[in-house]
């Protein structure tokens, strides 16, 4: 009988406090959001109930409370973003099943298949993406009502755009995709030389001192970012939306989570902010967003705004820039500019294309650098350059979970899978290297290899 596989697939995600249903006839106060959400209410509390106890129990044992749960059907991560906001998703493992000669169903599921790291990844970017939007969920209870015995104003609140947030996230989360992409969550920036870089940086300075009540600008060329005033942690999360969510290089924006000007519908450039130049000033809305930490929360106004291949966000701060004179004003500004500079960065980028493309396409490897965040790989996000399995992109994320965790000071892990293709980790200081052999070869030949895409693209950084 043919056998039927089943991937993973999101089964819960929940966030709850509970400071906000202490009272054992109050249970239900303290849920915040529960997926799916016509789940039998019963059934919520008792999840929740299970979750606390697992996570008071684990504290009788290690100072960390309990992170992971593992079922033969399901795995489970808990994570706490904000102090007693704790949120917690699970997935269906993989699995597979055949109808038996007796005519009767038998489902084995693979319960090895899903790593912690990974899963934990998908939970605190989805806590990330809302806090980008709405801020600390203990910041909304607070500004908007607080929360005592008598009154949960804040809370409702809260419940509310949590609601309104992760109904949406859920249809795009990364469940579905186990890759080690999701778990490095990397940025891709584009190497320009010297003047290039110079020349952007000239541009940059020439808007804030043009516009006082910008705060901050990212540079984008394509998909790629060129410059960025962003601390690392802030412009992760905000390059993570704009490939993944708004798509400004893809198949077109769309208005997830943030009121945005399809292409088809603007004709000046701004994705957030006026369709149009003779727009009247009250018909439009600029997001906001939430960067920095608790200590140091700014709020500020989103403005996109994009010409060929170039996209720049301008942060505004203090009040929302509602006066169509300023868009007028910042069109004239970029847009006399972006067009020469578009030029100079495209012909820059066929010159080092031509000079490395041929190193580039012979390996197949992945780079992250942990202290800017880099990623830089000869794959795409499909694998489509090799054949990458699930299998391959497991040991990939166990590469990478035994390098950050070990006690032991791991400079370099090197596995041989069935099929006789050999990956490589490398790790110096805050950068790692993955390098996947496309090819039955001996651990000489893949070696040999290594060292030369070391010194074609990194300098020789990873040197024995």
């Amino acid at each position: 009988m043919a056998t039927t596989h089943y991937p993973i697939s999101l089964k819960y995600l929940y966030i709850y406090n509970p400071e906000f249903g202490p009272r054992e006839d109050r249970q239900e106060d303290k849920i915040l959001y529960y997926y799916p959400n016509d789940y039998n209410l019963g059934l919520q509390i008792r999840n929740i109930g299970l979750c606390e106890a697992m996570i008071n129990m684990s504290k009788t044992f290690s100072d960390e409370p309990c992170s992971s749960i593992h079922t033969q059907k399901c795995r489970t991560t808990i994570i706490e973003p904000e102090p007693d906001f704790w949120m917690v998703l699970t997935v269906n493992n993989p699995s597979a099943s055949k109808i038996s000669k007796e005519g009767k169903e038998i489902k084995h599921w693979k319960e090895d298949e899903i790593d912690d790291e990974w899963l934990s990844s998908i939970a605190k970017q989805a806590y990330k993406m809302f806090r980008l939007f709405y801020g600390p969920m203990n910041v909304i209870v607070e500004e908007n009502g607080g929360f005592t015995e008598d009154d949960n104003t804040g809370v409702l609140y809260l419940r509310e755009i949590l609601q309104n947030f992760f109904n949406i996230y859920v249809n795009y989360s990364e469940v579905e995709n186990y890759d080690m992409f999701t778990t490095l969550d990397g940025i891709q920036f584009l190497p320009v030389d010297q003047n290039i870089f110079l020349r952007i940086q000239s541009f940059i300075n020439l808007i804030i001192n043009a516009f006082q009540q910008i705060e901050y600008v990212v540079f984008l060329y394509q998909d790629q970012i060129v410059w960025s005033g962003l601390e690392q942690n802030d412009i992760q999360v905000l390059y993570r939306y704009l490939i993944k969510f708004l798509g400004i290089f893809g198949d077109g924006t769309e208005d997830k989570f943030i009121p945005v000007n399809r292409p088809d519908k603007t004709n000046c450039g701004f994705i957030t902010g006026p369709q149009s130049l003779d727009q009247n000033s009250n018909t439009f809305e600029v997001p906001t967003i939430f960067l920095g930490n608790e200590d140091a929360l700014k709020e500020l106004y989103l403005v996109i705004f994009q010409k060929k291949n170039i996209t720049c966000l301008l942060l505004f701060k203090d009040e929302e820039p509602k006066d169509i004179k300023i868009y007028k004003q910042i069109y004239s500004l970029i847009s006399s500019q972006v067009d020469n500079i578009s030029i100079d960065i495209y012909e820059s980028q066929n010159t080092y294309l031509s000079k490395n493309n041929k190193s580039e396409d012979i390996y197949c490897y992945i780079y992250f650098n942990h202290m800017n965040l880099a990623i830089k790989t000869s794959l795409d996000r499909k694998g489509k350059t090799i054949n990458i399995t699930k299998d391959t992109m497991r040991i990939l994320n166990q590469m990478h979970y035994d390098f950050e965790n070990s006690e032991e000071n791991l400079n370099e892990i090197i596995v041989r899978t069935a099929k006789d293709r050999f990956i490589v980790g490398k790790k110096a200081e805050h950068r790692e290297l993955y390098f996947i052999s496309e090819d039955k070869k001996n651990l000489i030949e893949v070696t040999d290899e290594i060292k030369r895409l070391n010194l074609l693209q990194f300098n020789n950084i990873f040197i024995d």
